[in-house]
C-alpha cells in the first residue's frame, strides 16, 4: 500500500465505504470532477496526509485475504447450512 490519498469516482462500488471513513475523495464519474478532485487533493496537505496514512489500516482491515477470507467461509456455511433445512434466499 503506498500510502497516498485517493480519489475515487461515484461509479466505483465501494466509493461509500471509502466516503463514509474519511479516506477518500469522491467525485463524480466527469473529466471536470475528476480533475477537481485532484486539485483539491493536492492543495490540502493536511487532509492528503491523513488520507493517505488513514487508507492503509483501512484496507488492511476490509480488503486482505485475511479480512475477506473469514466472511467467505461464513456465507459457504450459511448456504450450506440452509441447503441443509430446505431453505433458499427465496423462501
Amino acid at each position: 500500500m503506498c500510502g497516498l490519498p485517493v480519489v475515487i469516482s461515484d461509479g466505483v462500488n465501494t466509493y461509500r465505504e471509502l466516503q463514509s471513513e474519511g479516506i477518500a475523495r469522491v467525485v463524480q464519474c466527469s473529466v471536470d470532477s475528476v480533475a477537481a478532485g485532484i486539485e483539491s487533493a493536492l492543495a490540502d496537505a493536511g487532509a492528503r496526509k491523513r488520507i493517505a496514512a488513514a487508507g492503509p489500516a483501512f484496507v488492511n482491515a476490509h480488503y486482505t485475504w485475511d479480512a475477506i477470507v473469514p466472511n467467505v467461509i461464513a456465507s459457504y456455511e450459511d448456504v450450506i447450512a440452509r441447503a441443509g433445512r430446505g431453505q433458499t434466499n427465496r423462501s
